[in-house]
């Protein structure tokens, strides 16, 4: 195996944004593709996908020799930037780390986001509309909104700031 595709897996072995619901809802199957059986309770069968967090995601994947199409095949942003060589594998690594602190320090103020940070956002953004007005929602809820906005840059060096809520 050639370095860069140890680099490569290393990488996602390290990262895992893609499978414990920091970027995505949902991952979609490729068509006549069986789930795996703890995938069956978050499976919305009206998408061909499975809910994330992976139930199968601990940290690194426990799957990772059978794990879906989806899974084998997906590359964020990221990783084609190492791949290609605009990313340094030691500058991913530190994307990397910095997205794994600004999650942690969002579920301290949103706890939904320990599983799903784009349920977590929406959430809150739904929250806004009980408040009287938005001055006092952004004063009243100033840390969040911050924590929100450091997910996000966080986020952009694996999605170059595309929209990925939905599913990957």
């Amino acid at each position: 195996m050639a370095e860069a595709e140890i680099w490569d897996e290393d990488l996602c072995k390290a990262c895992g944004a893609c499978c414990d619901g920091s970027l995505f809802v949902q991952a979609k199957l490729a068509e006549g593709e069986e789930i795996l059986p703890d995938m069956a309770e978050g499976f919305a069968r009206n998408e061909r996908g499975f809910s994330l967090p992976c139930p199968y995601f601990c940290e690194t994947c426990t799957v990772y020799d059978i794990r879906p199409k989806i899974c084998r095949t997906y590359g964020c942003d990221l990783l084609a930037a190492v791949k290609d060589g605009t990313t340094p594998y030691a500058e991913a690594l530190q994307a990397v780390a910095r997205l794994r602190a600004a999650r942690a320090a969002l579920a301290v103020h949103l706890p939904l986001a320990a599983s799903s940070v784009p349920e977590a956002e929406q959430q809150f953004a739904a929250g806004y509309r009980t408040y009287p007005d938005l001055a006092a929602f952004q004063a009243d809820n100033a840390q969040t909104i911050a924590a929100i906005k450091e997910m996000q840059d966080a986020t952009r060096p694996f999605t170059h700031g595309k929209d990925t809520a939905i599913s990957m």
